[in-house]
């Protein structure tokens, strides 16, 4: 479901990821893992996800699809699980970096 290295996903994880909604998933959870991952190195936050998604507990609607999902493509739970906690972590660490300046800003600085 991953790729080799920093944990990203693979065509079939993507493939899972939209049928899951995964990217809507991660977002609706994202607020019960912020406060544990702030101030957290990538690989921590990493770590965090997929703990949060391995012990995840789905409503039946989720689990039905979690398992339809899975059943189709012929992996097991756990791999459209490590999916959701990818989601999640990318989420998280897109939340964690710094905004962009304001251009405007800066080039007022080097006029001045």
């Amino acid at each position: 479901m991953a790729g080799r290295g920093r944990l990203g996903l693979t065509d079939l994880g993507k493939e899972v990821s939209e049928k899951i909604a995964g990217t809507e998933w991660a977002r609706r959870l994202t607020a019960d893992l912020k406060e544990q991952a702030a101030g957290k190195a990538a690989h921590e936050i990493q770590a965090i996800c997929m703990e949060y998604a391995r012990t995840l507990e789905f409503s039946s609607d989720e689990k039905t699809l979690v398992l339809e999902v899975a059943f189709e493509h012929g992996l097991a739970e756990s791999d459209v699980r490590e999916v959701v906690a990818i989601e999640l972590r990318d989420r998280l660490l897109k939340l964690a970096e710094p905004e962009a300046p304001d251009e405007a800003r800066d080039a007022d600085r080097t006029t001045e």
